[in-house]
C-alpha cells in the first residue's frame, strides 16, 4: 500500500471503487426480480388455495427457476460495465486524457458500442451465465427449503395446518 501510495499518490488506492460500487445493483437487481416473481407466484398459490390458508414459501424447483432467471436479468443488466471494467484492468487502469475514473468507464463502454454494438458489449457473457445463473439457482433453492423448514421449527401449529389442507387436497 505504502509503495503503491509513493508510486502513484493516495487516489490511486481507491482507483476502480466508483465503477465497482454501481456493480452493486447486480445483486439488488437479482434480488429485486427474484422477490417479484416470488410475490407473483405466491399471489396464485393463495388463489389456487381457497380456504386453506397462504402458502408459506416457494418450493426448492421454483426457487431454483426464478433464481435462475433473477441472476440472468441482473448480469445482462450489468455487464457492459464488468467487461469495461475488464479492459481499464487490461490497459493499466489508465486512458488517453486523463480521464476520471467513470468517464473512462463510460468512454470505455461507448468505445464498445462503436466497435461492434451490442454484440461487443456482451462478448464472453455466455461463460459468466453459466457461471453465475447455476450458483443463484442453488442458492434460492436451498434458500426457499431453509425457508420452509424455518417456519415449521419456528411455527408448528401452522405447519401442522398447511399439511392437513395438502393431505386433504391430494384426496
Amino acid at each position: 500500500l505504502l509503495s503503491i501510495k509513493r508510486k502513484d499518490g493516495a487516489r490511486a488506492l481507491w482507483a476502480g471503487t466508483a465503477a465497482s460500487l454501481f456493480l452493486v445493483s447486480n445483486p439488488i437487481i437479482q434480488f429485486s426480480v427474484y422477490e417479484s416473481l416470488k410475490a407473483l407466484r405466491m399471489k396464485a398459490k393463495v388463489a389456487n388455495r381457497p380456504g386453506r390458508g397462504p402458502a408459506v414459501s416457494l418450493s426448492a424447483a421454483e426457487g431454483f427457476l426464478f433464481g435462475a432467471l433473477a441472476k440472468a436479468v441482473a448480469t445482462f443488466a450489468t455487464y457492459p460495465l464488468q467487461v469495461a471494467q475488464s479492459k481499464l484492468r487490461a490497459e493499466g487502469g489508465t486512458r488517453k486524457g486523463g480521464k476520471s475514473e467513470s468517464a473512462a468507464t463510460l468512454d470505455c463502454i461507448l468505445e464498445m458500442w462503436a466497435e461492434g454494438g451490442m454484440k461487443q458489449c456482451f462478448a464472453g457473457i455466455e461463460a459468466k451465465l453459466a457461471q453465475t445463473v447455476l450458483t443463484a439457482a442453488f442458492v434460492f433453492a436451498i434458500y426457499e427449503t431453509a425457508l420452509r423448514n424455518v417456519n415449521r421449527v419456528l411455527n408448528p401449529k401452522a405447519a401442522a395446518a398447511a399439511a392437513a389442507a395438502a393431505a386433504a387436497g391430494r384426496r
